[in-house]
């Protein structure tokens, strides 16, 4: 299943764990987020599946959304990067060909006192 294949691939890695100190969340944040801390958020979307003739396998594409939140800018912008290297090197088999998508909006709350990096990937699974 797509999205547990997804967790897994968002948070195995230890680097990202440790810079985003937080947490990494599937979906949203909730409203009273500790501001203090950096966070990953993810969410997805299927964009197209493709049946083979034989109908015994598939190959789907998902729209997989990024958010990192941070109180500081420069930690923002390096979790982010090092989010982007892990996920366009990651292949388990099932999730391939981790693209990013032109875009990456960045952001400020003035109320919460937080930065926002935005981004979306492309990403091929395969049964």
């Amino acid at each position: 299943m797509f999205i547990n294949d997804l967790i897994i691939c968002i948070t195995s890695d230890a680097s990202l764990n440790s810079l985003a100190n937080g947490g990494i969340r599937f979906d949203h944040l909730p409203t009273d987020f500790n501001s203090k801390k950096s966070w990953i958020v993810f969410d997805y979307e299927l964009e197209d599946t493709i049946q083979t003739l034989d109908d015994n396998s598939f190959a789907e594409y998902y729209n997989v959304t990024v958010q990192i939140v941070s109180k500081n800018m420069m930690d923002t912008i390096n979790i982010f990067d090092r989010l982007s290297i892990y996920l366009n090197s990651y292949d388990d088999g099932k999730i391939r060909a981790i693209t990013q998508l032109p875009g990456d909006p960045r952001d400020y709350d003035t109320e919460k006192g937080v930065y926002y990096k935005n981004a979306n990937f492309s990403v091929l699974y395969t049964d």
